[in-house]
């Protein structure tokens, strides 16, 4: 008999992990059990979940006192319960967490165990990625069918479309798939004699954005403006829009309170032109900010009088010519340029696809440091509200899934005639309404309440 005890906490899908393995292993033709253990089921407290796996008849009823497998859904159990109790030394541990077992302090304590039994992977990342909620439980029982074997992968997908249908079911197989290909990764530097632990998503991205990292000539200055302003703002947490095809301002942001305008133009005369356009277009009584901006490489000469005056006639009305750096060119063309990998399905970590929203998510906390002099213009106060227009996608969007369940985010902004980036920023400003599935074709649905307690 093969047993296992699954500890976490309410809300991460303790009690549904036993049952989708107890459901692989009957889809087997095997014996299986699951079952919770009787204690608070409200969200965040301790959940202890068991199963048992036989080819006979099992017949005992009691918790799993001495397991084969452990499975850690949150690492700050570790120092709050007696997880480890019982475990047998050939014993597999799976930990949801993307730090080392030397970095969790349990170096000494695993020494006598067999390491290829034993693997951290930050499961919740990964099934945030692929499902759009840091549910771990689906993920890492992938880790469980990777190491011990005792499911296989076929059995473990249809367990998890059964218990999660659609967008849901194939986000959750696509989670567990990835923490395989990260096993096998493993298997094969376990097998060489070199344990070293997987690269984490965070640390790979990093990677591959240094990666991308090329000097620019200032010829391709307005392009990389034009790709990497709308990617940078909605990274500093705020909204960017096309100011329209035939306005000369280029960028509208924060609801409105600042144009942006790129003014790159090297022949002097051309550039008195093009600011004469944008003068004309601003309108600083309505409270709104302009700024010009303009590659720090390419310097206004001294005897362009008409050019600098109209600068200084905008400066005067509260306008300002923000010099852009070389560096801050290079880290948004490699932002735009790793953002354009993942859409083009270019861009993979240990065999799976990075999907476009998770690189979102990865470069909204890992902007570049060259970057900051051009924050601190254009991102003047991400805790700008949110417009009033906003509301109306919320309430679209949920009217929508009300009535389809599950729609594809170009399907979405198409039916409420906005653009799908604020279609997917309302989305996941609201995740207990709204559900977003990333990949190649990103969808959105309807999150369903967990009906137990894990």
């Amino acid at each position: 008999m093969f047993q296992v005890r699954i500890h976490g906490r309410g809300g991460q899908g303790v009690v549904t992990a036993a049952e989708m393995l107890s459901v692989a292993a009957f889809n087997e033709g095997r014996h299986a059990q699951a079952f919770p253990s009787f204690g608070s089921e409200r969200m965040g407290a301790p959940v202890v979940s068991f199963c048992r796996i036989d080819d006979h008849a099992i017949r005992v009823r009691e918790p799993v006192m001495e397991p084969d497998t452990l499975i850690i859904q949150d690492p700050t159990l570790l120092n709050q319960v007696d997880v480890f109790g019982g475990l047998k030394r050939d014993g597999f541990i799976l930990i949801n967490t993307s730090k080392s077992f030397d970095e969790l302090g349990l170096g000494d304590f695993v020494e006598d165990f067999h390491h290829e039994r034993l693997l951290t992977v930050p499961a919740g990342d990964l099934a945030r990625e692929y499902t759009g909620r840091p549910v771990p439980n689906a993920a890492l029982l992938g880790g469980f069918a990777a190491l011990s074997g005792v499911i296989s992968l076929d059995a473990l997908t249809a367990a998890i479309r059964e218990r999660f249908s659609g967008a849901v079911g194939e986000g959750n197989a696509a989670a567990a798939r990835a923490i395989i290909s990260r096993c096998k990764d493993l298997f094969d530097l376990w097998r060489n004699g070199r344990a070293e632990p997987v690269e984490p998503l965070d640390a790979a991205l990093q990677k591959m954005l240094d990666e991308r990292f090329t000097r620019k000539d200032p010829s391709e200055t307005d392009a990389i403006l034009r790709n990497g302003i709308p990617l940078f703002v909605r990274a500093a947490g705020s909204k960017c829009s096309a100011a329209g095809e035939r306005s000369p301002i280029d960028f509208i942001t924060y609801g409105g309170s600042i144009a942006v305008a790129i003014v790159n133009q090297t022949n002097m005369t051309s550039l008195a032109s093009r600011l004469k356009k944008v003068s004309g277009a601003w309108n600083p009584g309505a409270k709104q900010t302009l700024l010009l901006l303009r590659d720090a490489r390419l310097t206004i000469s001294t005897k362009a009088k008409v050019a600098r005056q109209r600068i200084a006639d905008m400066e005067a009305q509260g306008g300002r010519l923000v010099t852009v750096s070389e560096e801050a060119m290079e880290a948004l063309a490699a932002l735009r340029r790793l953002l354009s990998d993942a859409e083009s399905g270019d861009l993979a970590h240990h065999g799976e696809s990075v999907t476009p929203g998770a690189v979102e998510r990865w470069i909204a906390g890992h902007l570049p440091a060259a970057l900051d002099p051009l924050l601190a213009e254009v991102g003047a106060d991400a805790t700008e509200p949110i417009s009033p227009g906003s509301d109306r996608i919320t309430a679209a969007l949920a009217a929508l899934l009300a009535e389809r369940k599950m729609v594809t985010l170009e399907d979405a902004a198409r039916s409420l005639e906005v653009r799908a980036g604020e279609v997917e920023e309302c989305a996941r400003r609201d995740p207990r309404q709204f559900g977003v599935l990333g990949g190649r074709t990103p969808a959105l649905f309807q999150p369903v309440a967990a009906s137990d307690g894990g």
